[in-house]
């Protein structure tokens, strides 16, 4: 049996879309004021680390909207992790956010559920949402990042895989 070396790390509760088919809507309503201290996540990523975790993919809600995110990934990239990053744009939307972070980041995995912003925005339910991910695709390919999608299917996109 695979040694398992990647941990799927949700740090935030905190959304700005309330998409149609989120697997967190329970999760983000009931801890959404309930947020891990950095330190409290570092001691985790410490342990696991010395258990052979490799990699860390920071999830959320919106992972980018926990408080101390840089002090985060600049840490947990001390202690060698590959750091993946799942996110509906965020605060990657802000060139000095991104600056700051993105010399740490490995991969980010955008969500992407609409190839046109009526479409993408009907998904998130934020009239806002495909403008932020743009905005944040856009800044990030300034950077060596990896980047990859996830797109859930739903009865209004999927006849866009024609």
């Amino acid at each position: 049996m695979p040694k398992i070396t990647h941990l799927d790390f949700h740090i935030s509760y905190t959304c700005l879309n309330k998409c149609i088919f989120c697997s967190s809507a329970d999760s983000v309503k009931k801890f959404s004021s309930h947020s891990l201290k950095t330190e409290e996540i570092l001691k985790i990523l410490r342990n696991k680390r010395k258990l052979g975790f490799e990699s860390v993919n920071f999830t959320g809600g919106e992972p980018t909207l926990f408080k101390n995110f840089f002090e985060l990934v600049k840490k947990t990239k001390k202690l060698g992790y590959r750091i993946y990053v799942g996110t509906n744009g965020g605060r990657f939307k802000d060139m000095e956010f991104c600056k700051k972070t993105a010399p740490f980041i490995n991969e980010v995995c955008f969500s992407v559920h609409g190839h046109k912003s009526s479409l993408h925005n009907l998904h998130a339910q934020n009239s806002k949402s495909f403008n932020i991910l743009n905005k944040a695709i856009k800044n990030l390919s300034n950077f060596p990042i990896r980047f990859s999608s996830n797109t859930v299917i739903t009865k209004y996109n999927f006849f866009c895989l024609d």
